[in-house]
């Protein structure tokens, strides 16, 4: 037998084969599993179904992703700690889920610091670097940084206009901590309760107050028992679409550029979406018969001095004093 000949051909015949089994594996495409609460047939579906489009036909198909909507992986807690356990790769959250994933964005939940739109554009593209450093270090990867708007406080017996009528309020808080403490500083106690459970807490008088955003209100037909629509603009409520960041980095470089090229191109759809939802909510509570409570300024002065004292609070816990101050630069601009 020629031996070296054998040898040669064994040699040649395994390389073959790790050759042909590393195209395979090449030819496999990534996939990446996102979940999200938004009910199918919904703009914002839409818009994340279109990004699942844009980003496998970006990437020739060597990137799959797999849209879970309506909440099918449960809530945004639940979806968390999925994308930590690896189950999941990415999530389109609420407030809620977005200051989970990073907490950073809190800062934009503050009382009256981002009190209009056109600061929330300024401050989501001031602080982006930020954030986007700060969801890595959490093992996040930030695609898209919207919004959900702003929550107001719905009342079912009075209407609210001075910090004295807090003493009345009976509420819940289940966006975070930044919401607790806020409604803290306006002299009540709110009970921490899920998402779910609110609907049924105003309905039985457990509650006779709701934080919330206007989809919320429509969604959960909480406006058929909500009489007034308090304080509409003292609390801005960001969201987010994020990738974990082992995902991220399982792709090609060419398909990250491109990954993050088509989230920077959606997000101001999404951002006008949430824009135009809210301001419909708001004609058609208005038309059902719900009062919209508008303050003087004067009265609203109250409120934002009451509510004052948590910016410093929690800076340094949940965000940074440096962060905190670039939005606040941003009113004497």
């Amino acid at each position: 037998m020629d031996w070296p000949k054998a040898f040669m051909r064994c040699s040649m015949a395994a390389l073959l084969t790790v050759l042909l089994f590393q195209a395979s594996m090449a030819a496999e495409p990534a996939v990446i599993k996102i979940a999200t609460l938004a009910p199918e047939g919904t703009a914002w579906a839409e818009l994340a179904s279109n990004i699942k489009r844009d980003i496998e036909s970006a990437t020739s198909g060597r990137v799959r992703v797999t849209l879970y909507l309506g909440g099918v992986m449960g809530n945004d807690k639940d979806t968390v700690r999925k994308l930590r356990l690896g189950q999941l790769q990415g999530g389109g959250f609420s407030a809620e889920g977005t200051f989970l994933a990073c907490p950073e964005t809190g800062v934009m939940q503050l009382p009256y610091l981002v009190d209009s739109y056109e600061k929330a554009d300024r401050a989501r593209e001031l602080i982006r670097p930020d954030l986007d450093a700060a969801a890595q270090k959490n093992g996040f990867k930030l695609l898209c940084f919207i919004e959900q708007g702003y929550d107001a406080l719905y009342s079912k017996d009075f209407p609210i206009r001075k910090p004295e009528d807090m003493k009345k309020v009976r509420t819940y808080a289940w966006s975070g901590p930044i919401e607790e403490e806020m409604l803290k500083a306006l002299g009540t106690s709110p009970f921490a309760i899920g998402a779910a459970e609110s609907v049924a807490a105003l309905r039985s008088g457990i509650v006779n107050t709701a934080p919330a955003p206007a989809q919320w209100v429509l969604g959960t037909q909480e406006y058929t028992f909500l009489k007034y629509i308090n304080l509409h603009n003292w609390h801005y409520m960001p969201a987010a679409i994020v990738l974990t960041q082992k995902a991220f980095a399982s792709v090609s470089s060419e398909d990250q550029r491109a990954i993050l090229e088509i989230g920077k191109r959606y997000e101001p759809l999404f951002v006008k979406e949430a824009r135009e939802s809210e301001r419909k909510c708001y004609e058609a509570f208005q038309e059902y018969g719900m009062r919209m409570v508008t303050l003087t300024p004067q009265e609203e002065a109250l409120f934002r001095k009451k509510t004052r004292p948590v910016w410093d609070k929690l800076a340094g816990r949940y965000y940074s004093k440096e962060v905190l101050k670039k939005i606040e630069d941003l009113g004497a601009r």
